[in-house]
């Protein structure tokens, strides 16, 4: 362990401590203890990192390491396992598999009725169309499957691909031709038939079948015979009414029951983007590509393993349009390093 690492794992140590002498009464117990120890380290722990944070990156900082403490390391040091995934995530290179870190911009949310309004104004106000956003989601999307998950190279790599009919489809399909010009193997698999896709939806999956990309419904899926490296889920993005049902019901099944990675676009299916109610069946991501703005569900403490490592991808939206009176939101250019950012 470095200097740097121990340095804050005694930091945390003492955190810990000091929280639960704020909370003896109760043995220490406090639902919102990530929020807690964020407040409490926020002068602490940045000059140990040279970078500024915020509270809400430093909430979800704690959040992230205690998830991913319960499930690989239950049994060690809790301070030591936070400290060197903080230190992961910060200082030491090619230890963070996105490459991507936390950012310490503050991002404001979007509800699904907001996003509604965004894509309007795109296309009614701005003029930027729906082939535009979706190219610019597949691109990002694909990016980000190559960086995180493909080793930085998709070629001979496996992917399957589960898309939906609608926008969330579309934009699953655009990052599976880009997939498969890197060289992955991609097999698409749809939750409806080809005939039913319509507009732009309906070109990106046209595009893959005139490249040969196979594309299958769900009864096909015996043809996927293991070695897979990664799923993309892009079948049901904010647009979700209810539970799943059928083929995106049947498919969120069985990506779950395998042993594969899996990228989620927009927002897991399956989970409510504005509440952030996870309806059963739903996509356990691994990471979770949002676009644009976070959704507010995907902020909720309780959806952290859900939603999984969250991202969020530029689609171009001009800052001026959140700022119309519809949306009322102050946005800069969140996107001026990089065209995804990493939020938790």
């Amino acid at each position: 362990m470095s200097n740097t690492t121990e340095t804050i794992a005694d930091l945390l140590l003492q955190t810990g401590k000091a929280h639960h002498t704020a909370f003896f009464d109760v043995d220490g117990d406090d639902p919102d203890w990530p929020l807690w120890y964020a407040e409490y380290l926020l002068q602490r722990l940045p000059p140990l990192l040279d970078r500024a944070l915020t509270v809400s990156e430093l909430t979800h900082l704690m959040i992230e390491s205690d998830r991913r403490y319960r499930a690989e390391e239950p049994d060690s040091p809790w301070h030591s396992y936070y400290a060197q995934f903080i230190v992961n995530q910060y200082l030491e290179p090619g230890t963070n598999q996105s490459g991507i870190p936390l950012t310490s911009i503050d991002v404001p949310a979007l509800t699904a009725s907001q996003m509604i309004e965004v894509d309007r104004a795109m296309i009614d106000d701005y003029q930027i169309n729906l082939t535009q956003m979706m190219e610019n989601a597949g691109r990002n999307l694909a990016h980000l499957a190559r960086l995180r998950f493909l080793d930085k190279d998709p070629r001979g790599k496996n992917v399957v691909v589960l898309a939906g009919s609608g926008g969330n489809g579309g934009g699953a399909l655009a990052a599976a031709r880009r997939l498969a010009n890197y060289g992955a193997h991609v097999l698409v698999v749809t939750t409806r038939t080809a005939e039913s896709f319509q507009g732009v939806p309906a070109q990106q999956l046209q595009i893959l079948q005139k490249m040969g990309v196979p594309v299958y419904q769900e009864d096909r899926l015996k043809v996927v015979d293991g070695g897979l490296q990664l799923i993309i889920d892009g079948m049901i993005g904010y647009s979700l009414r209810g539970a799943p049902l059928g083929s995106a019901a049947n498919l969120i099944r069985w990506a779950n029951n395998q042993d594969v990675q899996i990228l989620a676009l927009d927002i897991p299916s399956g989970v409510d983007g504005t509440t952030g109610l996870a309806h059963d069946p739903s996509i356990a991501a691994t990471a979770t590509m949002t676009l644009a703005l976070p959704k507010t569900g995907l902020l909720k403490n309780e959806l952290a393993q859900t939603v999984g490592e969250l991202y969020v991808a530029d689609i171009s939206v001009p800052p001026a349009l959140y700022a119309e009176p519809e949306l009322n939101l102050k946005v800069g250019p969140i996107f001026a390093r990089s065209d995804i950012i990493r939020l938790r």
